[in-house]
């Protein structure tokens, strides 16, 4: 927070979205959206921007994490509004990345524990609360799946990389 708050804001919606780093880095063209679906009390959120192949997804938003990811969307709305409109105050897409990038390894979040490594215990979260939910471990791993952008026929390798 002290060194950057709106590196910051990507890594808690990072965390609670599971959000990748570009996807987080261009949360802001997102986040009066997702405001209002969460206030209204929407389950899902629609990731457009950022993603893999530029394939929009829906995140499920468990219930126990639903006031969390409020606030961070809430913070990263009140630190964009400061910074006219950006997360990232940079003049285009890809020095932004480069200062999350940068910023992310200063606070030490190198190797396993990388930005992605967010999305990790994202995936753990979001697994144990569809067991919680009473959906077997193949559905919950094929739910997971959708929920990182990956495809309901990708739950093994879901396993495999996000959950051991």
């Amino acid at each position: 927070m002290q060194k950057d708050e709106g590196v910051a804001a990507c890594m808690q919606l990072g965390r609670y979205a599971g959000l990748r780093a570009e996807e987080a880095v261009q949360a802001n063209k997102s986040l009066k959206t997702w405001k209002r679906a969460l206030q209204s009390g929407k389950h899902t959120l629609r990731v457009n921007f950022g993603t893999k192949g530029d394939r929009p997804r829906d995140v499920f938003v468990a219930p126990e994490i639903r006031s969390v990811l409020l606030n961070a969307v809430l913070f990263a709305l009140e630190v964009s509004n400061k910074r006219g409109g950006k997360l990232v105050d940079k003049p285009n897409l890809k020095a932004a990345m480069t200062r999350h990038s940068n910023q992310v390894r200063s606070y030490g979040l190198t190797g396993k524990e990388a930005f992605h490594s967010l999305r990790y215990a994202f995936a753990h979260d979001q697994y144990q609360s569809y067991i919680s939910a009473g959906y077997s471990r193949k559905e919950a791993l094929s739910l997971v799946g959708m929920d990182l952008g990956h495809g309901d026929g990708r739950g093994g390798y879901v396993r495999r990389v996000y959950l051991l």
